[in-house]
């Protein structure tokens, strides 16, 4: 059975509408109780600031009208519902269906119908039971309408009162019935003066400091200086959520009391969340740190299933593109490995590289080369794969696949040939260096200049290439190296040298020699750290 709070067992659901749910509940007994009490729960669902500012209105009728059936309101984020317990008395219908109403009751209904179009409800909208003369609040929707709304649906449901018998309050008239009369006269003439001195010379205080306060604490602060308050909410990255980040009228202002303060709160919109799978932990933590999110609990699980490589995110909670507040914790779960099995391929050929890519995926290999031969097939057309169809290979196995590439189709007529260009200018010679001579590291404050794409030399299969990395300014200890993996295998381009020395530094090569699919690879230690290309 469903729990709210941990202190409420759901037994029934009512949908409301707009986001609420009427639930009733049973109070987790106290000690020495053999069962807890029945109670009816509405819960609000709140994830916009106009949803939060209407729980809010409906919170504050509530403190204004204070229903003898409320139980307990919880505002905090995440939770926002109201508990109301049954009240006793007799129900609105049965005092209706009266022959001979009092008239003190009828006073009491008309009057509490007014305290409620006062804060945007109607008659209709509360559960009533009359306690002898008096109305009782037992239950109030969250239904906000119009003064004008309110008192015309409040006059159709005393219209019927005034069509029955009634009967008259006659108290019996005695000398010294005269004499609180006289007293409370009295006493008006006084408060009287007492409000004109105060009207004419209104007392004064001083506002005091309440930025970096929580609202609630601030509001205390001023309310016991005698100042009104109201909030807006707006949004800053240094503040705490829920603090005051601006106060209008500033500190140290000397007002009338009675004077309005406008209180500015922390509550920034909702971030999205961004998509972290297959990423390291390092990078997780730095690609939350720029959405200003933390990072949670990371736990280990095989990846096996999922064919995620160790170190790396198999999955997130809460997922991609939900929605978050700033500075809350995304938990990670991380590949603990992929165990050595067995698996195969089916066969691929005649398949787009996109489907075939996918089922190699699934079979929890990798994709690792591709090759491009002409083919009369459409572009892209699966035509050979390695390993073959059906044969077993260990999970993680490099996949090569061999893809079609529309072949060259001469001229229907004769062209004049193009003018042969000049032979390209030779390359640079390389600058000497005593560890790498064809590998520059700059200081992290230097920006490296922006390299244009090099252009292919040689065969179709073989270009020359920049190669560009900067090293996290947060990269753990160890041996860091860099290589380039391509047709003809790996290659080193920096041999295993000390974090320490390249943390946060830029390492650069413009004549990096390659042929056919290639991508650079950054070792931490002997374990793969980054890989990029083109």
């Amino acid at each position: 059975m469903a729990r709210i709070d941990g202190k409420y067992e759901v037994i029934e659901e009512h949908p409301q509408g707009g986001g609420r749910i009427l639930y009733t509940v049973q109070a987790v007994p106290k000690p020495g109780e053999q069962a807890g009490e029945r109670l009816k729960l509405s819960w609000f669902e709140v994830n916009t600031p106009a949803e939060r500012s209407t729980f809010h209105r409906y919170r504050a009728a509530l403190k204004a009208l204070a229903p003898a059936g409320l139980s307990d309101v919880v505002t905090r984020p995440g939770a926002y519902y109201a508990v109301w317990r049954p009240v006793s008395g007799q129900p609105l219908a049965l005092f209706y269906a009266q022959n001979v109403k009092n008239e003190a009751a009828i006073n009491n209904l008309s009057a509490l119908g007014q305290q409620l179009a006062s804060q945007g409800y109607a008659l209709e909208d509360a559960e009533l039971v009359m306690d002898g003369d008096t109305p009782k609040i037992a239950y109030l929707s969250a239904a906000q309408r119009p003064l004008a709304e309110a008192q015309a649906l409040n006059a159709a449901t005393l219209a019927p009162l005034a069509q029955g018998r009634v009967r008259r309050s006659r108290p019996p008239i005695s000398v010294w019935s005269w004499l609180p009369g006289l007293a409370l006269m009295a006493g008006a003439v006084y408060l009287g003066v007492q409000a004109t001195q105060i009207y004419l010379n209104p007392p004064i205080n001083d506002v005091p400091l309440v930025v970096g306060q929580s609202g609630t604490k601030a509001a205390q602060a001023l309310t016991q200086r005698g100042f009104r308050v109201q909030y807006i909410e707006g949004d800053s990255r240094e503040a705490v959520l829920g603090a005051v980040i601006n106060q209008e009228p500033s500190a140290g202002s000397n007002l009338h009391l009675g004077r309005l303060i406008t209180l500015t709160v922390n509550n920034p919109p909702a971030l999205k969340v961004p998509r972290l799978e297959n990423m390291s932990v390092q990078q997780a933590k730095a690609v939350l740190s720029e959405n200003r999110l933390k990072l949670g609990n990371v736990s280990p699980v095989d990846g096996t299933l999922t064919g995620v490589p160790k170190g790396k995110i198999v999955a997130q909670l809460p997922p991609p593109d939900s929605r978050i507040r700033r500075g809350q914790a995304v938990q990670l779960l991380v590949s603990s490995g992929v165990s050595v099995r067995q698996t195969w391929l089916p066969d691929l050929r005649g398949l787009s590289f996109e489907d075939a890519r996918a089922l190699v995926k699934r079979a929890g290999m990798v994709v690792h080369t591709v090759r491009r031969e002409g083919s009369e097939k459409a572009e892209g057309t699966v035509l050979r794969q390695n390993p073959a169809p059906y044969v077993k290979a260990d999970v993680g196995t490099p996949v090569t696949v061999v893809v079609a590439k529309a072949q060259y189709q001469p001229p229907a007529q004769a062209v004049t040939p193009l003018p042969v260009p000049p032979p390209p200018p030779p390359p640079p010679p390389p600058v000497e260096a005593p560890a790498n001579p064809d590998l520059q590291i700059q200081d992290p404050a230097v920006q490296p200049p922006s390299t244009p794409p090099a252009e292919q030399q040689g065969s179709s299969d073989t270009q020359i290439v920049p190669m560009i990395y900067t090293f996290p300014a947060d990269i753990g200890p160890g041996k860091v190296e860099i290589l380039v993996r391509d047709d003809d295998g790996e290659r080193s381009l920096l041999p295993p040298t000390d974090t320490a020395s390249l943390a946060g530094a830029t390492a650069q090569r413009d004549d990096v020699q390659v042929r056919g699919n290639y991508v650079f690879i950054v070792r931490l230690d002997g374990k793969d750290y980054a890989t990029f290309g083109p």
